[in-house]
């Protein structure tokens, strides 16, 4: 089938959406192979793009959806992790500010239900002062601690030391 043929076919081609609530999927796909071999579409490379083309546009909003998430391609999590690991808290931000940070880096890894002891651990590493590390390290010598009493902790450090700043200033 050449270029010309195959693109008056996809003019030409109507097929109803898929709707679960009165087909199985599998009977769908038949049906529509048997549609696309009326029109001459039938497997091959030259027709494959509009094999394809013609199956997303017609199988419906929702499941276009579906597929399209489901084939996505995913970022491989090493690199996401890393992303994560290798975020340290900055020149004048604040805590909160870091926190916030880590959580939207963290929505990229799939940590699931480790999310919250991943967030405290690099809390506690990406502190980027010496002083509060080592106080936090003190405060919580094991992984007993939540990610909530870590930032906490944290967060007093942040006020200690802006009041200390104001008493030498």
């Amino acid at each position: 089938m050449n270029p010309e043929q195959v693109a008056l076919a996809q003019q030409r081609f109507s097929f109803d959406s898929f709707e679960p609530s009165s087909e199985e999927w599998a009977y769908y796909i038949e049906r529509f192979e048997c549609e696309l071999a009326v029109f001459g579409l039938r497997d091959g490379a030259a027709t494959e793009p509009a094999r394809r083309a013609l199956l997303l546009s017609k199988v419906g909003k929702q499941h276009f959806r579906l597929l399209v998430d489901h084939f996505k391609p995913r970022a491989i999590q090493d690199v996401a992790y890393g992303g994560s690991r290798m975020r340290f808290r900055r020149k004048n931000e604040s805590v909160m500010q870091f926190v916030n940070a880590l959580r939207g880096l963290a929505g990229k890894c799939d940590f699931g239900n480790a999310l919250s002891e991943r967030l405290r651990d690099q809390v506690v590493i990406g502190i980027n002062n010496v002083n509060w590390q080592q106080e936090l390290l003190r405060q919580f010598p094991s992984n007993a601690a939540t990610l909530q009493q870590v930032e906490e902790a944290a967060s007093r450090l942040e006020l200690a030391e802006c009041q200390l700043e104001r008493l030498q200033t």
